[in-house]
């Protein structure tokens, strides 16, 4: 009886040193094949990229030269305007014929006596048209003459002087009575002083 469960537990110890060899030659046991650790990570989506698209070329008429600029706003019948662009290119040593003849005729509408003779001096002969004004174009000139906010503003900013001029103005914008010439002559003055707020401000009002 005690021989036979020798020969039992023999067996037993065989098959389970068999179990033993069989999984060191092939590998880790099956508790062993389970790793831990962080799962790997997926792959990450990157959307894909739009084409930048480059802004329009402006076609604003400030980025224009002086006498483009005021040509377009002599034809718009914006004088000041017009005259505020020009006069310094045109009464300056590089000014050309064309640019002082343009100004001899936007003063000559304002009714400008001044202004003109000094563009009939610089070329050295009467403007073509300085002769013969009639009395609608003395009429606006007289006009243009009369000492309004308008006008004084444009005084100021003949001379120079852009503080005062838009100490004028600015409070007409705020208070929504300022007329058009008034604001596009603001919108003129904030542009010498590279104020982007008052720009705005008055291209807002001007829509």
């Amino acid at each position: 009886m005690l021989a036979r469960r020798i020969v039992v537990w023999s067996a037993r110890g065989a098959i389970a040193f068999a179990f033993i060899v069989a999984c060191s030659k092939f590998g880790k046991t099956p508790s062993d094949s389970v790793v831990d650790g962080p799962a790997p990570a997926s792959a990450s989506v990157v959307p894909p990229t739009m084409p930048s698209v480059a802004p329009a070329a402006s076609s604003n008429v400030e980025n224009q030269p002086p006498l483009v600029q005021a040509r377009t706003y002599f034809a718009n019948g914006q004088n000041w305007l017009a005259r505020f662009v020009l006069e310094p290119q045109a009464l300056s040593p590089s000014g050309t014929p064309e640019e002082i003849e343009l100004l001899a005729q936007i003063c000559n509408v304002q009714g400008d006596e001044e202004c003109v003779g000094k563009c009939n001096a610089k070329l050295g002969h009467k403007v073509k048209g300085d002769s013969g004004k009639d009395d609608s174009d003395r009429a606006r000139g007289a006009a243009s003459a009369a000492p309004t906010e308008l006008k004084r503003a444009q005084d100021y900013v003949a001379k120079k002087q852009l503080g005062p001029a838009r100490a004028i103005l600015e409070p007409k914008l705020l208070n929504d009575t300022a007329s058009k010439d008034e604001i596009v002559l603001l919108k003129s003055i904030c542009v010498q002083k590279a104020d982007r707020m008052c720009v705005a401000l008055c291209d807002a009002k001007l829509r």
